[in-house]
């Protein structure tokens, strides 16, 4: 297991990264049934988008060696770009070309329906990262617990010889 030294730890990154994508997959839900204006859904986009880059290069830079983080994490990055680019061209489609439109148009269901896919798809993979940064690390409290249980076991070993 990898001791994970940092502040906030990649475990708690990876959990706060889940729920804030939860969170934002509710604001678009309502957003998208008129429950909520568009403001709420694109600040917490904003926020999302800076928690998931901050968690994935974390878990790049810090574990590239460990496939089972790093594996979720580049995949979780190339989800956010494409989020990304679905959420621009669902605003387009939807808000600015078919705000006048009596019915929705091919575009529009197109976008919308791709990037709740997505979304979809990023939240099932902060999910898997969340649980293989669990499985994968260890918190510095038990890293600290391990080394100490360690030197006491050799101390007793040289008091007792």
């Amino acid at each position: 297991m990898e001791s994970d030294q940092r502040r906030p730890s990649l475990r708690t990154l990876t959990l706060c990264a889940v729920a804030a994508v939860y969170v934002q997959l509710i604001l678009g839900a309502g957003f998208r049934h008129s429950g909520i204006k568009l403001l709420p859904h694109l600040l917490s986009a904003v926020v999302v988008t800076v928690l998931l880059l901050w968690t994935t290069v974390r878990a790049l830079l810090n574990y590239p060696h460990v496939q089972a983080v790093r594996r979720p994490a580049i995949a979780l990055l190339s989800l956010l770009v494409v989020q990304l680019l679905l959420g621009f061209a669902a605003y387009l489609t939807r808000v600015q070309w078919g705000k006048d439109a009596v019915q929705p148009q091919f575009s529009m269901v197109v976008a919308t329906v791709a990037h709740l896919a997505v979304g979809a798809l990023v939240l099932a993979t902060s999910v898997v990262l969340a649980m293989q940064t669990w499985r994968n690390t260890t918190p510095v409290q038990q890293t600290v617990l391990l080394h100490d249980n360690a030197a006491r076991k050799e101390i007793r070993t040289i008091v007792t010889a």
